[in-house]
């Protein structure tokens, strides 16, 4: 599970790093040059503020992990992070064509949780 908390925290890490780094609407706007529908989606999914939240909540999510929290309604600790491990590794798939991407990580129709102690 460590690897696959590297891959999300460093993926996380390019996002941020590409987002600080441009403004992506305005670049989209001058690219697509007066498609009205095509901005107004390209503006809902290329907020900044949008995306920084998002971020902020991915880590969010690792940080959790991290400290072992325990969610409501999840009866154990451990139980918790095992929610949270299957949480990170569905969010992780956004990144399935990244180059280290690993497969064990792809989600199957498997449950990922047996029990938990």
């Amino acid at each position: 599970m460590d690897d696959l908390i590297a891959f999300f925290t460093a993926r996380l890490d390019e996002e941020e790093a590409m987002l600080d780094a441009s403004d992506a609407a305005d670049s989209l706007h001058r690219w697509l040059d007066g498609d009205q529908t095509t901005i107004d989606l390209v503006d809902r999914f290329a907020d900044s503020e949008r995306l920084h939240r998002d971020i902020a909540a991915k880590r969010e999510v690792l940080r959790m992990h991290g400290v072992g929290r325990s969610m409501p309604s999840v009866p154990t600790p451990a139980l918790s992070r095992l929610v949270l491990e299957r949480v990170i590794q569905v969010m992780a798939t956004a990144w399935n064509d990244h180059p280290d991407y690993q497969a064990r990580w792809a989600i199957t129709n498997d449950p990922p949780i047996a029990t938990a102690t």
